[in-house]
């Protein structure tokens, strides 16, 4: 037994079998946003988490200046899904995030920071709205900062965040600020940093490490408990987006236009880069890998890491998402969304009945790959065909 643990550890068995859960995935449910009484059209979906503990989902949507955090619970069993409009605001929602001890925060561009404690479900799995107490809305960064991610801590049961920003204004004081929260019937920012460059994304590195990526290619470790920060990685490009591996040593970064895998213990250089896409057989063309999103403005969301399997779930195209192993950089799954809508933000999530799936959202749908399932037809290398569809 000892020895086939070791050989899991080896290259090669571990590209085996980031492959076999890959191609395990298969299309699941879709959750569509409710129609806007005054257009007549499906509000669009900016960002969304999942409620673990009940059957839910907490997204931004909205439009133009008006924007809105909604609780959709879908635990009717006749299919049926309700929406809970938790929050307005008169400004474009950036993030949306929900801790483990089940507190709900948004961030929005113009520096507002809100947050509020979920209902509890009741025996049957209904959420008992009846009982919502409201939320905080708070803005603890200078007038000019934008607030362009939030992150709640992966440990069980915790209410801490982190909550990163940027002054874009050549008044400030300082271009970047971050904050770490305590979450509760209120909330408590129990840290601060400033830097000297713009903050567009944040994530933990582990239950008392964050990371802050910066405009300027800089990626920092902030310890929470000592608020004490050092300049780790650099890579001379903005960063716009961070994951933790979650084993406390790996981190992946997004740049604009590259995926680079990073190790806290290895010198300054990546120890991956996923540049373009990867083809699997010599004589087929492939793109450029494409990012829309323009250098040092907008975070990149739409990726995000299995570290089990070694898979990294990425944004190809505007209605293509790519599946990577982590061990060669090869793309080795192609998923195709139902809009031609670019995809916004990436999860890999596990639901209340402990069914782990890749979770998306565009347009305005939340769609989900699930790891098994039914079968699909496999049409041409790179598209997903699925049965009745």
């Amino acid at each position: 037994m000892g020895r086939e643990h070791g050989l899991m550890r080896t290259p090669q068995v571990q590209q085996v079998r980031a492959e076999m859960f890959a191609s395990q995935l298969r299309r699941g449910q879709k959750i569509d946003s409710k129609f806007c009484d005054n257009c007549g059209t499906r509000d669009l979906i900016n960002d969304f988490a999942v409620d673990t503990a009940a059957d839910g989902i907490v997204w931004a949507v909205g439009s133009g200046g008006q924007w809105s955090m909604e609780y959709t619970d879908m635990a009717d069993t006749r299919g049926h899904t309700h929406h809970f409009d938790i929050a307005s605001f008169n400004s474009e929602i950036t993030s949306v995030s929900v801790t483990s001890s089940r507190c709900a925060a948004v961030t929005t561009l113009c520096g507002k920071f809100f947050i509020c404690k979920l209902p509890r479900p009741n025996s049957s799995g209904w959420i008992d709205w009846d009982n919502y107490m409201g939320g905080v809305s708070a803005k603890f960064v200078p007038p000019e900062t934008s607030l362009w991610s939030c992150v709640a801590n992966p440990s069980g049961n915790s209410d801490l965040l982190v909550a990163v920003g940027s002054s874009d204004s050549p008044h400030a004081p300082s271009r970047g600020h971050a904050s770490i929260i305590t979450a509760s019937g209120h909330f408590d920012v129990s840290a601060q940093h400033r830097s000297l460059h713009g903050l567009r994304c944040a994530d933990w590195l582990d239950a008392t490490v964050c990371m802050l990526g910066n405009t300027r290619g800089g990626i920092a470790l902030w310890d929470s408990r000592t608020a004490g920060t050092s300049l780790r990685f650099h890579t001379g490009r903005a960063i716009l987006g961070l994951r933790g591996m979650g084993n406390g040593s790996e981190l992946m970064a997004a740049e604009s236009g590259a995926l680079k895998l990073f190790d806290v213990r290895m010198p300054t250089t990546d120890t991956l880069s996923i540049a373009r896409q990867q083809a699997r057989k010599p004589l087929v063309n492939r793109a450029p890998f494409y990012m829309p999103t323009p250098e040092a403005k907008m975070p990149n969301t739409a990726f995000d890491v299995l570290p089990s399997a070694r898979l990294v779930a990425r944004r190809d195209d505007e209605n293509t998402v790519g599946v990577y192993s982590l061990i060669t950089g090869q793309r080795i799954k192609t998923l195709k969304t139902e809009q031609s809508a670019s995809v916004k933000r990436l999860r890999f999530l596990e639901d209340t009945q402990g069914t782990l799936g890749l979770w998306g959202c565009w347009g305005s749908a939340v769609e989900a790959w699930t790891f098994g399932g039914e079968d699909e037809r496999e049409g041409e290398e790179g598209e997903v065909w699925v049965k009745d569809a």
